[in-house]
């Protein structure tokens, strides 16, 4: 039974990061059920060395894998500009999880040039 316990631990590692992160800054404000429920629920239906890009703001979260991530053709990779036109970049912290760990980036660009890079990388076109 214990190394069940153990693999579950490591298998949630993603969202652990999420919440240990959006302790540490203090959001989401409201909405807090975005992370805790609906991230949650995301993060932990896949494996977690797969890339993810999340956008915490002060009223929320967004969280999207990469590729095609909508009916309209939006790609991951222009998620974190899309969400800091929707709400403001000030109240927008992006972040890409690696497979490993949860890393920071100071701008929206930076963070889908990153997941742009990711796609690249796993052939997503």
């Amino acid at each position: 039974m214990q190394p069940h316990t153990a693999e579950r631990r490591d298998y949630q590692r993603h969202y652990r990061a999420l919440t240990a992160k959006a302790d540490e800054i203090g959001w989401p404000l409201r909405f807090r059920t975005d992370l805790t429920k609906h991230d949650r629920a995301f993060v932990t239906k896949h494996e977690a060395d797969r890339p993810f890009i999340w956008v915490l703001r002060d009223s929320g979260t967004h969280l999207a894998y990469p590729g095609i991530i909508d009916g309209v053709r939006h790609r991951a990779s222009g998620y974190a500009r899309m969400v800091a036109e929707s709400f403001g970049a000030a109240k927008c912290k992006f972040f890409i999880w690696d497979g490993q760990k949860l890393v920071e980036y100071a701008t929206a660009d930076a963070a889908d040039a990153r997941m742009a890079e990711i796609e690249e990388e796993l052939g997503i076109r």
